[in-house]
C-alpha cells in the first residue's frame, strides 16, 4: 500500500562472482504445483487380472506428461513441465491400490502458465480410463512471472554501472526458475536483479553444499542505496 516501486537481489551462480545481471521485461517463470492420485484394485502380485495396473499407470503418466502436455502448448513460448516425486506400493509383492505424483509446471506468458491445468487434466483423464483408475487432481496455481519494469530496470543498471562498472553489467538468460518477487511487482513496478556468486565448484541453488562469498551482499546493498537515489531523482 502506498509504494511507488519495489527492487530486489538474488544471488547467482550462473554468473561469475563480480558479475551483475539485468534484464527489462521478463526474467523469472510463473511456477504452479499439482498432485495427481489414483485409485485402483489392488492385490496379490500372483493375480494381476484380479488388480489394477495402478503402478504401470503413473509410470507412464511420469513419461508422457512432460512430453504430451508441452507439446500443446505454443512451441514459441517458452514452458516446461517436470514430474520430481512418486509414491506409490510398500513391498516387493503387493499391487498397489493408489499411487500419487507430484511435479511442477512453469512459464513466461498467460498462455502457457494459465493452459497448463487444463493440459494435465486432459491427460490425466485420458490414462485413468484407459487403466480402468479413478484419478483426482490437485493443482495449486503459485505466482506469476517476475516481469521487470523498463524505467527502473534502467535505474538499476546505472547504479549497477557505478557499483562495480560497465564491463561487469550483463544481461543474463531468461530462468525457468520462480520467485515470488513477481507478488510485489502485481501492486509495483519493480526490479529484480542477479548477484553473480559463481567459482570454480560452487554448486546449485538450493545443494546442501550451496557456499557463496558473501561479499557480494555488500555490493547488492550499494546497488540499492544507488538505484533508490537513481529513482528518487528521476522522479
Amino acid at each position: 500500500q502506498g509504494v511507488d516501486c519495489c527492487l530486489a537481489a538474488h544471488i547467482w551462480p550462473q554468473l561469475a562472482l563480480g558479475k551483475v545481471g539485468i534484464k527489462s521485461g521478463p526474467l523469472m517463470a510463473a511456477t504452479d504445483r499439482f498432485k495427481i492420485f489414483l485409485k485402483g484394485r489392488g492385490g496379490h502380485s500372483s493375480q494381476p487380472h484380479l488388480c489394477d495396473d495402478v503402478l504401470g499407470a503413473v509410470a507412464e503418466l511420469a513419461l508422457i506428461l512432460p512430453r504430451e502436455a508441452g507439446g500443446r502448448m505454443n512451441p514459441a513460448l517458452p514452458g516446461v513441465l517436470s514430474v520430481c516425486c512418486i509414491q506409490a506400493g510398500h513391498t516387493f509383492n503387493v499391487m498397489p491400490e493408489t499411487a500419487q505424483l507430484w511435479g511442477c509446471c512453469r512459464g513466461f506468458h498467460p498462455e502457457v502458465y494459465l493452459a497448463w491445468k487444463k493440459a494435465i487434466e486432459g491427460i490425466c483423464a485420458g490414462t485413468a480410463a484407459a487403466y480402468g483408475l479413478e484419478y483426482e487432481l490437485v493443482y495449486m496455481p503459485g505466482h506469476g512471472a517476475v516481469n521487470n519494469d523498463p524505467a527502473i530496470s534502467n535505474a538499476v543498471g546505472r547504479a549497477a554501472v557505478m557499483t562495480v562498472g560497465a564491463e561487469n553489467v550483463v544481461e543474463p538468460q531468461l530462468s525457468m526458475a520462480g520467485e515470488d518477487f513477481a507478488c510485489f511487482q502485481e501492486e509495483a513496478p519493480g526490479c529484480l536483479f542477479f548477484l553473480g556468486c559463481g567459482q570454480d565448484g560452487t554448486k546449485g541453488l538450493h545443494s546442501p553444499e550451496f557456499i557463496f562469498d558473501e561479499s557480494v551482499l555488500a555490493t547488492g546493498c550499494n546497488i540499492f542505496c544507488r538505484a533508490a537515489l537513481e529513482i528518487l531523482r528521476a522522479d
